[in-house]
């Protein structure tokens, strides 16, 4: 197995960056939150992860080591192959993303493609035990679990439902004040009207 690669940044796609090192030089799948951190002509080192398939080989990279163990984790979930667990390590930060696995946040999984109801109620079912052992990244928020009763986790959840990412949704409630869920919401929505 290719466990790390270290080489000059050559190429940045929407999804992937090509690694030179050595005289070859590696196309590399990246999810957007490892893209965000990459800039061209760097020197880079990224975890990886080789699929083998009979027509291709497909290399996935990774920003650090808790990123790719949570990768292997989702592709170890029945129904969910490589593709669709980068495209969830893209749609939320690794943190987010344990939240939602501990706190059993269907809603917040779906929002990710390819990620339907029963696909992630089956993440929640084989992967909440497997989580815990997580430590949170050193920029990281430290992991909540949502509350159903808290006016701001219940406006927070009804911007998620209203097709808002978990940043956006987060910068609407972090200036909007009250006690009861409904003004919290409106004050949400009309930050992000007025950002947008």
């Amino acid at each position: 197995m290719i466990d790390r690669i270290l080489g000059k940044v050559v190429e940045r796609g929407g999804d992937y960056v090509v690694l030179s090192t050595g005289g070859l030089a590696f196309r590399v799948s990246v999810s957007t939150a490892s893209l965000q951190e990459i800039g061209s002509g760097e020197e880079q080192m990224l975890y990886t992860y080789l699929q083998v398939r009979e027509d291709a080989l497909q290399l996935y990279g990774f920003k650090n080591r808790e990123e790719r163990e949570l990768f292997l984790l989702l592709i170890g979930v029945t129904g969910i192959g490589p593709k669709v667990a980068m495209g969830v390590l893209s749609s939320m930060e690794d943190d987010t993303l344990i939240s939602a696995i501990q706190g059993e946040d269907v809603t917040l999984l779906t929002k990710a493609q390819g990620i339907g109801k029963k696909t992630a109620e089956r993440i929640i079912l084989e992967l909440k035990d497997k989580v815990g052992g997580f430590a949170p990244t050193e920029n990281a928020k430290p992991i909540q679990k949502r509350s159903a009763s808290d006016p701001r986790s219940e406006a927070l959840e009804a911007l998620l439902g209203l097709g808002y990412t978990e940043k956006e949704a987060t910068y609407g409630i972090s200036s909007a004040e009250g006690d009861d869920m409904e003004s919290i919401l409106k004050q949400a929505l009309k930050a992000l009207y007025r950002q947008g």
